[in-house]
C-alpha cells in the first residue's frame, strides 16, 4: 500500500465475506463460471475491490456498489469495473485459481494476478527486448507470466489495449522497468503465483 493507494494481493480464503453483498449483475456473471474454484475466485475478487475500495474512502465494503461498462458495446454485462457514483475514484481487480487482487486509486490503475503454472503470453504479445529478457533468465516461463502480469496491469491502468499489447514495454537495456508511461508498477510474488499493480501518479492529473 502507500499514502494514495490501497491494494491486495491474497489468497481467496483470506476474503472475508462479512456484510458485502454482490449485485444482481455480479451474482449472474458468477454463476456462468463452471468450476466452484473458479466462481468462489471471481466473488471474492468482487468483495476485495470493495474493501480496497472502503479503506481508501473511509467508508463501509458494504456499502459501495460495484458496477461494469464497456467502452466499445456500452454493455453493462462486461467490461471496465467502477464503483457506482464515484468517478473520482478508479478500481482494477483480478482472480485466478487460488489468488485474488484489488486495487482502489485517485486516479488510474490496474491490477492483475496469475498462477505460474498458466501458458505464457504469445510471442506476437511481446517485443524483441522482453523476449530476451525472458530467454535469457533461469526460469523463463515463470520470467514471461512476471512479464504478462505487468502489462495486463499497466493497459487495465490505460496505457495501451490488449489487441496491442506489444506496444506496451515492460522491460528496457535494466531489466523489468519499475516506470511505465508515468505509471509506477509494483511487483507480488508467492509460491505458485505473482501479479504486478499500475498505479497512475497524482501530479500527472493535476491533483498535487
Amino acid at each position: 500500500m502507500d499514502q494514495q493507494a490501497v491494494w491486495r494481493f491474497v489468497p481467496v480464503a483470506e476474503v472475508g465475506d462479512a456484510l458485502v453483498a454482490l449485485s444482481c449483475a455480479e451474482s449472474s456473471r458468477a454463476a456462468l463460471f463452471r468450476h466452484q474454484t473458479d466462481r468462489t475466485a471471481y466473488v471474492a475478487a468482487h468483495r476485495l475491490v470493495r474493501e480496497c475500495a472502503g479503506a481508501l474512502l473511509g467508508v463501509t465494503a458494504g456499502s459501495l456498489v460495484v458496477e461494469s461498462s464497456c467502452p466499445d458495446c456500452g454493455s453493462d454485462e462486461h467490461g471496465v469495473p467502477r464503483l457506482a457514483g464515484r468517478g473520482d475514484v478508479s478500481i482494477s481487480l483480478s482472480h485466478t485459481r487460488g489468488h485474488v487482487a484489488a486495487v482502489a486509486h485517485w486516479v488510474g490503475c490496474g491490477i492483475d494476478v496469475e498462477r505460474l503454472d498458466r501458458p505464457g503470453p504469445p510471442r506476437s504479445a511481446l517485443t524483441v527486448r522482453e523476449q530476451g529478457w525472458i530467454d535469457s533468465q533461469e526460469e523463463p516461463r515463470a520470467s514471461a507470466i512476471r512479464v504478462w502480469v505487468r502489462k495486463e496491469a499497466l493497459i487495465k491502468s490505460g496505457v495501451g489495449t490488449l489487441d496491442a499489447a506489444r506496444s506496451v514495454e515492460v522491460v528496457d537495456r535494466r531489466g523489468l522497468r519499475d516506470t511505465v508511461n508515468r505509471k509506477v508498477v509494483h511487483e507480488w510474488s508467492v509460491p505458485g503465483a505473482v501479479g504486478a499493480v499500475a498505479l497512475g501518479l497524482r501530479s500527472q492529473y493535476g491533483l498535487e
